[in-house]
């Protein structure tokens, strides 16, 4: 006899950070001294996540970083990078240079 074909998969509500955060605030920035300010006011942990336009041909240089998505519990910073022309971001890149003693409790599972 033949096996029953496998159940369907569970019907998952949408996720919304609003969900989680109700009361974050959310941050679109395109200049580089509002950035500084609002990462310089971040605390607790962070989140973070870049993004670029992909390169898809082979022996290709990758495109440089566009957005960068720094969050905590109470604020959510989309900074577009790509719209600064290449002025430094100092507190940016500070809280990207996390120091390894700091992901001695840090799990991946």
């Amino acid at each position: 006899m033949p096996e029953p074909p496998p159940a369907p998969a569970p019907v998952l509500d949408p996720y919304s950070w609003r969900n989680i955060s109700p009361n974050a605030e959310l941050l679109y920035i395109r200049d580089p001294d509002e950035a500084d300010i609002h990462v310089a006011a971040l605390d607790g942990p962070v989140g973070f996540d870049l993004e670029w336009k992909p390169t898809f041909t082979k022996n290709t240089p990758e495109n440089p970083v566009a957005l960068v998505q720094l969050a905590n519990r109470d604020t959510i910073l989309l900074i577009q990078v790509s719209a600064m022309r290449g002025k430094a971001l100092a507190p940016v890149i500070s809280v990207l240079q996390v120091p390894i003693e700091s992901l001695r409790n840090f799990r991946i599972s």
